[in-house]
């Protein structure tokens, strides 16, 4: 689908509130006491919610921030972010940190920056290609 002038800004916006939003919900869900009893079911291993909830991030900033260096300053913030809640979690009953999970942020953020890049090739490829089809 192409995009015109008008949807990038309003897809911009939208993308930087996910983004605002999904490191609050990060935030949240990363010091959440948790008691055994209360595990999620995949909490056996968790590296998968991490690399999602990570890669969503890395996709929002990607789309919600025009420029690259913001791109990457939020997405090093991420990983920032994700190593001290990590840390934090040593306080936080029911948690541990792990560095199994701050891999897995980084593995997250690192295929959320690829997907997106993907993904701006492929718009950019559909949009060339719409403007070479209009007479």
């Amino acid at each position: 689908m192409c995009m015109n002038a008008k949807s990038k800004p309003v897809l911009r916006r939208a993308a930087q509130a996910a983004f605002s939003v999904g490191v609050v919900v990060v935030v949240w869900l990363s010091l959440l006491p948790r008691s055994t009893s209360e595990r999620f079911f995949w909490e056996q291993s968790d590296y998968l919610p991490h690399v999602i909830a990570y890669a969503a991030l890395a996709i929002f900033a990607s789309v919600g921030f025009q420029r690259r260096q913001r791109v990457l300053i939020a997405c090093l913030g991420l990983v920032v972010l994700g190593s001290f809640l990590e840390i934090a979690q040593q306080y936080v009953p029911g948690r541990s940190p792990r560095f199994g999970d701050i891999v897995a942020n980084v593995i997250g953020v690192a295929l959320g920056l690829a997907t997106a890049r993907v993904g701006e090739r492929v718009a950019s490829t559909i949009d060339r290609n719409a403007h070479n089809l209009r007479p």
